[in-house]
């Protein structure tokens, strides 16, 4: 899941893919993710979700069929979770038994779990994740987010896609070393490899914080361009806001 939104934030020859989300800012384009984010979490009634779908659909479409395609991929991967969700919730959840087992309200919720995660994952991924970590630096700076905050949402952001990326390499040369080893010989090479992706992790992070002392902090690095609130932005949040209004009128 994480490499396949990182992907999305991957520069190309230098320069990141293109998107016709680009005309806006990058303060509106994160404070519209937010606010569709804490919007769609809050909902609790079918047409209500269906009603808010209306917005991730025409993300998925604002780019053409690359975009949607990019975008697909995520959620293929965001979609392992909620497997795990309709598996477990209609089986734990209170309420009215069929068979003895499975519940009526926990199959309810487990929908309503699934739906609110694929519309969130798509609001989020189109509008913030895209802009990849300089113009989402770049929107937190201009919104006035304490330094301290900005940083530690920025660099756990970027290592987490670093654990990934180095979990992905040693699981596969694990399973192209030794594709048919026993269990409990694959069990105990997954545990060397947990242990020493952390001792690597670790020595990434001593070496990032050295980096960081010696440029003299955050300022010696470059930071992202400052951008212009104008006034297509000032309408997005506009239509945004009456268009979640009535949303939430819905629910």
């Amino acid at each position: 899941m994480i490499s396949e939104i990182e992907r999305l934030t991957k520069y190309t020859d230098g320069r990141r893919a293109f998107s016709r989300l680009d005309a806006l800012d990058p303060r509106c384009r994160l404070l519209c993710a937010l606010s569709a984010a804490l919007v769609i979490s809050s909902l609790q009634e079918i047409p209500a979700l269906a009603a808010a779908g209306v917005l991730p659909v025409l993300l998925l479409f604002v780019d053409g069929r690359d975009g949607f395609f990019r975008t697909g991929r995520t959620l293929l991967g965001i979609n392992g979770v909620s497997i795990l969700v309709c598996l477990f919730l209609p089986l734990t959840y209170p309420g009215t038994r069929v068979f003895g087992v499975f519940s009526i309200e926990g199959a309810r919720m487990a929908m309503l779990v699934t739906w609110k995660l694929n519309l969130i994952s798509i609001c989020m991924t189109r509008l913030a994740v895209s802009m990849g970590m300089p113009g989402m630096d770049g929107a937190l700076t201009a919104l006035r987010v304490p330094l301290k905050m900005r940083m530690l949402i920025l660099l756990t952001t970027r290592y987490v896609f670093l654990l990934s990326e180095r979990v992905l390499t040693m699981t596969r040369a694990v399973r192209l070393r030794a594709p048919k080893c026993a269990l409990t010989a694959s069990y105990r090479a997954m545990g060397c490899m947990i242990g020493t992706t952390l001792i690597h992790c670790s020595d990434r992070a001593e070496r990032a914080c050295l980096a960081l002392r010696l440029r003299g902090g955050v300022n010696g690095f470059s930071g992202h361009a400052q951008s212009r609130w104008a006034a297509r932005d000032s309408l997005m949040c506009l239509c945004l806001f009456i268009y979640f209004a009535f949303v939430l009128v819905i629910d």
